[in-house]
């Protein structure tokens, strides 16, 4: 990044923040706040100041689970005749332990045109049941796998991937 800026290079990189490091086990870095040995709280290192320190004009920052907002920050970016960088802010469901209910499929609604499945989610699968014209296996979600993200349904052309019903609150709550 320092070198497409001292350079004058044109491009966009792309810096997804989890909140932790992606791929090799959740280890600590200065971009989280707490500190190694859990007993104190941390400075945290923010991304965006960091990069336009380093001289980079064009930032914008998304949310990562919002496909609309991505794709129109990354479009900006690309307008951008110089070094761009986007910012994905999204954490990790490992990291906030919270997962949202699961989405489900309205197989009434879904045509089968597996959209959904180029989202590379692991909780959106393939159902025994197929579409009536095309002949394809219709999508559901394993609600084991799903935390709520929303982004498949955000690529849903015709709405099949619903979130869940609100429920009652239970008395064990």
């Amino acid at each position: 990044l320092v070198n497409m800026v001292h350079n004058g290079g044109r491009g966009v990189v792309v810096i997804m923040d989890n909140s932790s490091t992606a791929m090799t086990g959740h280890q600590d870095h200065p971009g989280i706040d707490w500190c190694v040995t859990r007993d104190r709280k941390a400075k945290k290192i923010e991304i965006e100041p960091l990069v336009r320190a380093m001289g980079v004009e064009k930032v914008v920052t998304v949310n990562a689970f919002n496909v609309k907002e991505v794709k129109k920050g990354f479009e900006e970016c690309l307008k951008f005749n110089g070094t761009a960088v986007l910012i994905t802010k999204g954490e990790c469901i490992f990291v906030s332990r919270k997962p949202k209910p699961a989405f489900t499929v309205n197989t009434e609604k879904c045509i089968a045109c597996h959209e959904c499945f180029k989202v590379g989610c692991p909780a959106v699968v393939m159902d025994v049941v197929k579409h009536k014209k095309n002949g394809k296996f219709k999508a559901k979600i394993d609600p084991t796998l799903c935390n709520g993200c929303s982004v498949c349904s955000q690529i849903c052309p015709t709405g099949a991937i619903q979130a869940p019903k609100p429920r009652k609150e239970s008395l064990a709550e």
